[in-house]
């Protein structure tokens, strides 16, 4: 991978920049880093399209970080706001896993792999929201629909990557795995057992997600451009 776009760079240093001060303590320094990250992405995002965007790409990302700055302010009080924001972007997320399952066929020897698959991310849905279950802060329902949504979402992603295979998807279901890594490292840290490990390895994915998830955003796009160029020159 070639790092030519300075907003890249700034998205890099930013987000090795909040995670290392984030672990050293320094909480200032890391709200000052964080509050770079999601633009300095975004600004990716826009300036590899030419300025030619969609909407929702930039709803996802302008929600993710009043997400990551409302848990930076005050993790007890802010974090239902946080968690409210991000259940929106998965949802939003959901909807383009929807759109580009009708552009895909299946084979019979990817149905296997789907429900296996399937099958082993419920089982880990279900661990993690019994940790969350036990919280005596409640807000159980809010917990059930936020592991629904990004369950659902994780099977059509990964069912579209499975049977088409393509950089795009790929891209796609390395954001959808980052942002549930990050979630189930945050769960085990907050309701299991807290450690530094668990810590580092929360805000990594999350930094990796936002990544992926613009290089889907890029390429969805591109591949879209093409195929309209492509029908105007057949008429």
């Amino acid at each position: 991978m070639k790092i030519k776009s300075p907003t890249l760079i700034l998205y890099w240093l930013s987000s090795i920049s909040f995670v290392t001060f984030f672990m050293l303590g320094w909480d200032y320094s890391a709200l000052i880093a964080k509050s770079c990250v999601v633009p300095s992405i975004g600004m990716y995002y826009l300036n590899s399209r030419n300025g030619k965007f969609s909407f929702l790409p930039i709803s996802i990302f302008l929600l993710c970080y009043t997400g990551d700055v409302a848990v930076l302010i005050d993790q007890e009080d802010f974090f239902i706001y946080s968690a409210y924001a991000f259940l929106i972007v998965y949802s939003l997320m959901l909807i383009y896993a929807v759109k580009d399952l009708k552009h895909v066929t299946y084979k019979r020897r990817d149905i296997p792999v789907i429900l296996v698959v399937t099958g082993s991310l419920i089982y880990v849905v279900i661990s993690v929201l019994e940790m969350q279950f036990s919280n005596p802060k409640g807000q159980n329902f809010l917990y059930l629909i936020y592991a629904l949504v990004l369950t659902v979402l994780s099977i059509l992603v990964f069912a579209g990557y499975t049977a088409k295979g393509s950089l795009q998807y790929l891209s796609f279901g390395l954001a959808t795995t980052c942002f549930i890594l990050s979630d189930i490292f945050y769960s085990i840290k907050s309701f299991y057992v807290y450690s530094d490990l668990l810590q580092l390895l929360t805000l990594a994915m999350q930094m990796l997600s936002y990544f992926f998830l613009a290089k889907y955003f890029i390429m969805r796009e591109a591949e879209e451009a093409r195929k309209l160029q492509k029908k105007l020159s057949l008429d």
